[in-house]
C-alpha cells in the first residue's frame, strides 16, 4: 500500500518567502535575546558546583567531588521546581488546559471540550512578559551575592516560566501563529540553527569576561542583555494571535467546581455561627482539593487526542535522556578532566559550548533544510533519524570512559585579542558536547509534528500539554541521572552510568513511534488531505501569519474527544 505521506509540499522558493515574514523575525530576535541572556548562565553555572562544593587536598592537589555534589543538589532543586513549574503551568499559563465536561443536551449527542490557555485566550505578549520575568529573576540574585545556595533556591522561580533549552513554552506557541504549517518542521529548525549562532557568541563572551572580571561579571552581562531583550519585547514584539483567532474566556468551569464541591459543604441547616464557620471550612478545605487535582487533570485527558497522547509518549522517552545528560553534562566532562581552576573549567565549558553550537548549526541549518526541504522526509523517518541521533549521543559519554588518555586529543590554544593561554583539553571530549548538540533536532522534529496537524487557536494548548508532558521528564532525569551519578562516581566504569540508562530509556522509543504512533499519523493524514495554499506575493499586504491561520482554518477541525 501506497503511503499517505502528502503533507511534505514544501519547495525552495515558498521556504525562502516564509523566512522573509517580519512578524517572524520579530518573535525569533525575541527569542533569540532570551536564549542569548540564558547561555551566560548556562556555562558557569557548572563552575558554581565546583566552586562552592569542591575542596582542595592536603597534597595541594584538588577534588572534583564537587561537581557530581552540585549536580546532585542542583538535581534536587531542578526537581521540586519542576514539579512546582508543573503545577503552575496549568493553573497561571493554562486555564485548567485540556480540562473538560461533556454538556449532553436533549436529541444532541454532540461532547464539547472546553479547552484553553491564558494565550490563546489573552495573547501571547503578555504570557511571555510573565516568562521573562521569572527567567530574569531566577539568576539576578547572583549579581549581589557569591553564595551559590541563592542560585539553587531561585531555581523554582526560573522554572515557572516553562522554559525549555532557553524556549519559553509561549514563544513556541507564537511561532506556530506566524508559520505556514507545511513548513513550520523547517522553519523550527532554522531558528535552532540560528541559536546556535547565539550559544557560540555567548560562550566566546562567557569565556573573555570571565577570567577578567569573574563570575559576577557574567551575571553583570546577563543583566544587560535581559533589559534589553525587555525593551525589544516591550517595544518591538507584535501580538501574534489576532483578537478574532483567540479563544473566548468562559466560566471559569463553574459546573465542573460546583459538583467538585458537592459532598464537601454541609448544608446549612441552622444560622449559628458554628454552623457558618463549619461550611466555610469545609468549603475551603474542597478548594483546595480541587486545586490540587486541576494540574493532574490534563495529563488524563490528553488521550482523547492521540495525536498530541502518542507525541507526548516519545517526548518521555526522548526528553528523559536529553534532559538528564544536559544537567550533568559538564560536571561530568569537568571530572573527567580533574579540572581544578575555575578559569580552566570554564573555559572548557566556554569552549565545549562552541561545539555543541557547532552541532546546532550543521543539524539545523543544512541536515534539517534537506531532510525536511529537498528530500521531504515524512514525520515518521525523522522520528527515526532523531531516536538514532540519541543513540549515538547515550553511547558517545560511555565510549569517553574507555578511550585511553593518550588517544584523546592534543593542546588547544584559546586566543582571545591579547590574551592567550594553552590547555591539554582533549579533543573527545568536545566531541562528546557535539554529539548532544546533535539530539536538540528533537525540538523541531516532535513540534513541527504536532503543531501542523492543530487549530491556530488551539496552538497554546498543544505546545502546553506537549511542554507540560515534557516537564514530568524535567521533573525526574536531572534528579535521577544525577542521583546516579553522584551514587557511582567513586566505582570505576559505572560513573558511566547516566549515559547508560539514557541509551536504554531512547530504545524504548522505538517501539512508541513505529507502533501507535506510526498508526495514529497514516490515519490521520489518510483523512486530512492537505492542500496547497499560494503564500501571497511581495506587494501583498497579507501576512504570512494569516494565510497560515486562513489555510488551517479551511481544514476539518481535529476534535480533542476523536479517538483513532
Amino acid at each position: 500500500m501506497e503511503s499517505p505521506f502528502i503533507h511534505a509540499k514544501a519547495d525552495t522558493l515558498t521556504a525562502k518567502k516564509v523566512l522573509s515574514s517580519w512578524p517572524l523575525w520579530k518573535t525569533t530576535v525575541t527569542g533569540l535575546f532570551i536564549a542569548f541572556g540564558y547561555q551566560f548562565v548556562d556555562i558557569v553555572s557548572p563552575v558554581l558546583g565546583d566552586k562552592y562544593f569542591g575542596k582542595n587536598n592536603d597534597d595541594g592537589s584538588c577534588d572534583t567531588s564537587g561537581n557530581a555534589t552540585y549536580s546532585y543538589w542542583s538535581g534536587v532543586g531542578i526537581f521540586y521546581a519542576r514539579l512546582h513549574w508543573l503545577k503552575n503551568i496549568y493553573i497561571v499559563y493554562f486555564v485548567q488546559l485540556m480540562v473538560s465536561y461533556y454538556s449532553k443536551k436533549k436529541n444532541n449527542n454532540n461532547n464539547n471540550l472546553i479547552k484553553g490557555k491564558l494565550s490563546d485566550i489573552y495573547g501571547r505578549k503578555n504570557m511571555l512578559i510573565i516568562s521573562w520575568f521569572c527567567i530574569f529573576m531566577s539568576s539576578f540574585p547572583m549579581t549581589f551575592t557569591k553564595n551559590v545556595w541563592w542560585f539553587l533556591i531561585m531555581i523554582p522561580v526560573g522554572e515557572i516560566s516553562g522554559t525549555f533549552n532557553g524556549m519559553p513554552t509561549v514563544l513556541q506557541a507564537s511561532f506556530a501563529d506566524v508559520i505556514p504549517e507545511d513548513y513550520r518542521t523547517f522553519v523550527y529548525a532554522v531558528l535552532y540553527g540560528i541559536a546556535g549562532v547565539v550559544v557560540i557568541i555567548a560562550s566566546i563572551l562567557t569565556a573573555v569576561i570571565q577570567p577578567i572580571f569573574h563570575i559576577r561579571g557574567v551575571f553583570i552581562a546577563y543583566d544587560i542583555i535581559f533589559f534589553v531583550s525587555f525593551l525589544w519585547l516591550i517595544f518591538v514584539y507584535e501580538e501574534t494571535l489576532s483578537v478574532q483567532m483567540r479563544l473566548e474566556n468562559k466560566a471559569k468551569y463553574a459546573k465542573e467546581d460546583e459538583l467538585s464541591l458537592q459532598g464537601y459543604i454541609l448544608p446549612n441547616t441552622t444560622d449559628t455561627v458554628i454552623s457558618k464557620i463549619r461550611n466555610k471550612w469545609y468549603s475551603c478545605w474542597a478548594s483546595f482539593l480541587h486545586q490540587l487535582k486541576k494540574p493532574l487533570l490534563p495529563l488524563l485527558r490528553i488521550r482523547e487526542n492521540p495525536i498530541i497522547f502518542w507525541i507526548s509518549m516519545l517526548s518521555i522517552v526522548v526528553g528523559l535522556p536529553e534532559s538528564g545528560i544536559s544537567d550533568i553534562l559538564a560536571n561530568y566532562t569537568n571530572d573527567l578532566l580533574h579540572l581544578c581552576s575555575t578559569d580552566e573549567q570554564t573555559q572548557f565549558n566556554a569552549i565545549g559550548t562552541v561545539f555543541l553550537g557547532l552541532a546546532l548549526l550543521g543539524s539545523q541549518l543544512i541536515v534539517m533544510p534537506i531532510l525536511t526541504i529537498k528530500l521531504r522526509l515524512h514525520d515518521l523517518t525523522l522520528i527515526f533519524i532523531l531516536l538514532v541521533v540519541m543513540l549515538i549521543s547515550g553511547f558517545s559519554g560511555v565510549f569517553l570512559y574507555f578511550l585511553p588518555y593518550k588517544w584523546m586529543g592534543y593542546e588547544i590554544v584559546v586566543l582571545f585579542f591579547f590574551w592567550f593561554k594553552t590547555y591539554p583539553y582533549l579533543t573527545a571530549m568536545y566531541l562528546v558536547r557535539f554529539a548532544f548538540g546533535l539530539s536538540f533536532i528533537a525540538v523541531p522534529i516532535t513540534s513541527g509534528a504536532m503543531s501542523r496537524r492543530l487549530d491556530p487557536n488551539t496552538q497554546g494548548v498543544g505546545f502546553g500539554v506537549l511542554h507540560a508532558v515534557q516537564g514530568l521528564t524535567y521533573c525526574v532525569a536531572p534528579y535521577s541521572l544525577g542521583a546516579l551519578y553522584k551514587a557511582f562516581e567513586n566505582y570505576g566504569w559505572l560513573k558511566t552510568a547516566p549515559y547508560l540508562a539514557a541509551v536504554l530509556l531512547t530504545c524504548c522509543g522505538f517501539p512508541i513511534a513505529f507502533g501507535p504512533l506510526r498508526r495514529v499519523l497514516l490515519e490521520y493524514d489518510a483523512k486530512h488531505v492537505h492542500k496547497s495554499v499560494p503564500l501571497p506575493e511581495e506587494s501583498e499586504t497579507q501576512s504570512i501569519a494569516q494565510v497560515s491561520q486562513t489555510f488551517t482554518q479551511s481544514q476539518t477541525e481535529i476534535s480533542f474527544s476523536e479517538h483513532p
